[in-house]
Protein backbone atom coordinates (compact mmCIF):
# COMPACT_ATOMS: atom_id res chain seq x y z
CA UNK A 1 0.00 0.00 0.00
CA UNK A 2 2.78 2.38 0.97
CA UNK A 3 4.77 1.81 -2.22
CA UNK A 4 1.67 2.04 -4.38
CA UNK A 5 0.73 5.39 -2.85
CA UNK A 6 4.29 6.66 -3.30
CA UNK A 7 4.31 5.57 -6.95
CA UNK A 8 0.96 7.26 -7.62
CA UNK A 9 2.12 10.52 -6.03
CA UNK A 10 5.45 10.46 -7.87
CA UNK A 11 3.80 9.53 -11.17
CA UNK A 12 1.33 12.39 -10.79
CA UNK A 13 4.09 14.85 -9.89
CA UNK A 14 6.39 13.80 -12.74
CA UNK A 15 3.53 13.80 -15.26
CA UNK A 16 2.33 17.20 -14.10
CA UNK A 17 5.84 18.68 -14.08
CA UNK A 18 6.79 17.08 -17.41
CA UNK A 19 3.63 18.35 -19.05
CA UNK A 20 4.25 21.80 -17.63
CA UNK A 21 7.73 21.90 -19.12
CA UNK A 22 6.82 20.44 -22.49
CA UNK A 23 3.60 22.35 -23.12
CA UNK A 24 4.13 25.23 -25.52
CA UNK A 25 3.31 28.77 -24.52
CA UNK A 26 -0.02 30.18 -25.61
CA UNK A 27 0.05 31.07 -29.28
CA UNK A 28 -0.15 34.73 -30.10
CA UNK A 29 0.69 36.85 -33.07
CA UNK A 30 4.39 37.46 -33.57
CA UNK A 31 5.16 41.05 -32.73
CA UNK A 32 8.25 42.85 -31.56
CA UNK A 33 6.87 42.90 -27.98
CA UNK A 34 6.26 39.12 -27.96
CA UNK A 35 9.75 38.50 -29.29
CA UNK A 36 11.44 39.89 -26.19
CA UNK A 37 9.34 37.91 -23.73
CA UNK A 38 11.73 35.54 -22.03
CA UNK A 39 9.37 33.30 -20.10
CA UNK A 40 5.95 31.95 -20.63
CA UNK A 41 3.97 28.81 -20.73
CA UNK A 42 2.34 26.84 -18.02
CA UNK A 43 3.18 27.77 -14.41
CA UNK A 44 5.70 30.35 -15.68
CA UNK A 45 8.33 27.77 -16.51
CA UNK A 46 11.14 29.53 -18.34
CA UNK A 47 11.93 28.63 -21.89
CA UNK A 48 15.28 27.05 -22.74
CA UNK A 49 16.23 30.24 -24.60
CA UNK A 50 15.27 32.59 -21.75
CA UNK A 51 18.67 34.29 -21.47
CA UNK A 52 19.37 34.55 -25.21
CA UNK A 53 18.73 37.74 -27.19
CA UNK A 54 15.93 37.20 -29.73
CA UNK A 55 15.75 39.39 -32.83
CA UNK A 56 12.46 40.27 -34.51
CA UNK A 57 12.51 39.93 -38.29
CA UNK A 58 10.12 42.49 -39.80
CA UNK A 59 10.04 40.78 -43.19
CA UNK A 60 8.96 37.34 -41.98
CA UNK A 61 7.25 38.54 -38.76
CA UNK A 62 9.15 35.93 -36.75
CA UNK A 63 11.47 35.87 -33.77
CA UNK A 64 14.95 34.57 -34.48
CA UNK A 65 17.46 33.54 -31.85
CA UNK A 66 21.05 34.71 -32.05
CA UNK A 67 22.70 31.51 -30.88
CA UNK A 68 26.48 31.59 -31.02
CA UNK A 69 27.46 28.05 -30.10
CA UNK A 70 30.45 28.37 -27.82
CA UNK A 71 29.45 31.70 -26.29
CA UNK A 72 25.78 31.10 -25.53
CA UNK A 73 25.93 27.53 -24.26
CA UNK A 74 26.22 28.82 -20.68
CA UNK A 75 23.02 30.86 -21.05
CA UNK A 76 21.12 27.85 -22.37
CA UNK A 77 22.47 25.65 -19.56
CA UNK A 78 21.39 28.24 -16.97
CA UNK A 79 17.85 28.22 -18.36
CA UNK A 80 17.73 24.40 -18.42
CA UNK A 81 19.09 24.27 -14.86
CA UNK A 82 16.37 26.72 -13.78
CA UNK A 83 13.72 24.47 -15.35
CA UNK A 84 15.16 21.44 -13.53
CA UNK A 85 15.11 23.31 -10.22
CA UNK A 86 11.47 24.28 -10.70
CA UNK A 87 10.59 20.67 -11.48
CA UNK A 88 12.47 19.70 -8.31
CA UNK A 89 10.30 22.03 -6.27
CA UNK A 90 7.20 20.39 -7.76
CA UNK A 91 8.58 16.99 -6.74
CA UNK A 92 9.12 18.36 -3.23
CA UNK A 93 5.49 19.49 -3.16
CA UNK A 94 4.53 15.95 -4.16
CA UNK A 95 6.53 14.60 -1.22
CA UNK A 96 4.83 17.04 1.17
CA UNK A 97 1.50 15.69 -0.04
CA UNK A 98 2.75 12.13 0.31
CA UNK A 99 3.96 12.85 3.87
CA UNK A 100 0.57 14.34 4.69
CA UNK A 101 -1.17 11.23 3.44
CA UNK A 102 1.25 9.10 5.48
CA UNK A 103 0.41 11.20 8.54
CA UNK A 104 -3.31 10.82 7.99
CA UNK A 105 -3.21 7.04 7.57
CA UNK A 106 -0.73 6.46 10.42
CA UNK A 107 -3.62 5.74 12.82
CA UNK A 108 -1.74 7.11 15.80
CA UNK A 109 1.22 4.74 15.56
CA UNK A 110 4.26 6.68 16.84
CA UNK A 111 6.75 5.19 14.36
CA UNK A 112 4.56 5.93 11.34
CA UNK A 113 3.87 9.47 12.61
CA UNK A 114 7.61 10.01 13.02
CA UNK A 115 8.28 8.78 9.47
CA UNK A 116 5.54 11.03 8.07
CA UNK A 117 6.93 14.08 9.88
CA UNK A 118 10.43 13.28 8.65
CA UNK A 119 9.14 13.03 5.07
CA UNK A 120 7.33 16.37 5.35
CA UNK A 121 10.28 18.15 6.96
CA UNK A 122 12.76 16.80 4.41
CA UNK A 123 10.46 17.77 1.54
CA UNK A 124 10.06 21.31 2.88
CA UNK A 125 13.83 21.64 3.28
CA UNK A 126 14.27 20.42 -0.30
CA UNK A 127 11.64 22.87 -1.53
CA UNK A 128 13.34 25.80 0.21
CA UNK A 129 16.70 24.80 -1.25
CA UNK A 130 15.30 24.56 -4.79
CA UNK A 131 13.49 27.90 -4.48
CA UNK A 132 16.65 29.69 -3.32
CA UNK A 133 18.78 27.94 -5.94
CA UNK A 134 16.30 28.90 -8.66
CA UNK A 135 16.39 32.52 -7.49
CA UNK A 136 20.20 32.52 -7.55
CA UNK A 137 20.27 31.02 -11.06
CA UNK A 138 17.76 33.62 -12.21
CA UNK A 139 19.85 36.44 -10.73
CA UNK A 140 22.99 35.12 -12.42
CA UNK A 141 21.18 34.67 -15.74
CA UNK A 142 19.67 38.15 -15.65
CA UNK A 143 23.03 39.69 -14.82
CA UNK A 144 24.80 38.09 -17.82
CA UNK A 145 22.16 39.06 -20.38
Amino acid sequence: MKRRLLSVVLLFTVTFAGGAVLLPAAAHAATRANCVESAGGFLSFPTWYKYLDPVFDDASKACNLNLAFPDDIGKVLLAVFEIILRVGSLVAIGYVIYGGIQYIISQGEPERIKNARTTIINAIIGMVITIFASAIVSLIGNSIT
